[in-house]
């Protein structure tokens, strides 16, 4: 199951490659770094807001 995960990784990693040598190294960390914070802020909040259910037991 593995070997389906490497080829879009490596696209990935190009893609990012070619980006940051177009618009700078740092630029490029600074805003992957950003777009991991607030997908981890956002499952966060999201995580904090979950219903339970509980049974008339």
């Amino acid at each position: 199951m593995q070997d389906a995960f490497v080829p879009p990784v490596a696209a990935l990693i190009l893609t990012a490659g070619v980006f940051a040598d177009v618009h700078g190294r740092k630029k490029t960390c600074q805003v992957a770094l950003a777009l991991c914070a607030a997908g981890a802020s956002a499952r966060w909040i999201a995580g904090r807001r979950t219903v339970t259910v509980t049974t008339g037991r």
